[in-house]
């Protein structure tokens, strides 16, 4: 008896699940349909777009996006000199009046607009003026002057602005600029501060922080796959409107201008923009009274 007792159970739990399964069948058959729906289905037919292959219907998709762009562009205030070009993991999709060139107000936004994107809202530059490492202060017992021998350094920082009041005062935009002249007067109070009247040493303008360390490109020449070409080609190459570049480049890469006549043709530029800002910052502190030996 015992040996039939499981069979049976076993016999008893299918029977079970059968009855179960065959009740939940019926529940969700819903029956015969007796309409017909005429809301559209969610099937794709046969012959359609969404089955071709990508690079079949790509070139059509390019070209519906760029007539939409011209579409748009037709409606903006100034279609003629505005330009769109789309593009996708560095493939251009779609254009328009790429050939229009830039308008000069906005290569100054776009050039801002790329420099705050890649240092940030919060960066800035920073010139400092530092001794060397190995300078030491010797003091006359008798009188109490002492002199610094070492090295005093400009580390330009890429200040664009970099300015003296008496150069950046010429002009009545309202021109933002680095006062140079606010940063020599600190490292001038330092040195009197320590009654320091005599420099054994150089005065060092450091552009290191570019390389090449300066350049000039006024009819500067360079050689690219089409030749040599001029790097500035522009019609008013001698308009002289900036000096050299350079990481340290004070009052615009111009060591002289005229006094009451804003004119860039008749600045003088510099031939070494580092070595000229050492040169002004060594004037200030034989003004001030301190050789320079």
């Amino acid at each position: 008896m015992r040996r039939l007792l499981l069979p049976i159970l076993l016999l008893t739990v299918a029977m079970a699940a059968t009855v179960q399964m065959n009740r939940a069948n019926e529940h969700a058959d819903p029956g015969r349909a007796t309409e017909v729906s005429s809301e559209p289905d969610l099937a794709t037919p046969l012959l359609s777009a969404r089955r071709a292959p990508e690079w079949l219907r790509s070139r059509e998709s390019d070209a519906l996006l760029t007539s939409s762009i011209r579409s748009a562009l037709s409606r903006a205030g100034t279609p003629s000199s505005s330009c769109v070009v789309v593009e996708r993991a560095g493939e251009q999709l779609a254009g328009s009046n790429l050939g229009v060139p830039l308008p000069a107000a906005e290569l100054h936004r776009l050039l801002t607009a790329s420099v705050i994107n890649a240092v940030g809202s919060g960066s800035g530059f920073r010139t400092e003026i530092a001794i060397s490492a190995d300078a030491v202060i010797n003091v006359d017992e008798e009188d109490g002057t002492a002199e610094l021998e070492g090295d005093i350094w400009i580390i330009g920082g890429g200040d664009p602005g970099l300015a003296t009041t008496d150069y950046a005062s010429r002009f009545d935009n309202g021109r933002v600029f680095t006062n140079f002249d606010d940063l020599a007067d600190e490292a001038l109070t330092w040195l009197q501060e320590r009654n320091i009247v005599t420099i054994r040493g150089r005065i060092i303008g450091d552009e290191s922080k570019y390389a090449p360390n300066e350049r000039d490109y006024d009819n500067a020449l360079i050689e690219t796959s089409e030749g040599r070409v001029t790097v500035w080609d522009r019609r008013d190459g001698n308009a002289n409107e900036i000096g050299p570049l350079s990481a340290l480049l004070l009052n615009d890469g111009f060591v002289d201008w005229p006094e009451d006549v804003i004119d860039p043709t008749l600045n003088e530029r510099a031939s070494n923009p580092s070595r000229s800002a050492a040169a002004f910052f060594d004037d200030i502190l034989e003004f001030a009274g301190i050789a320079v030996l």
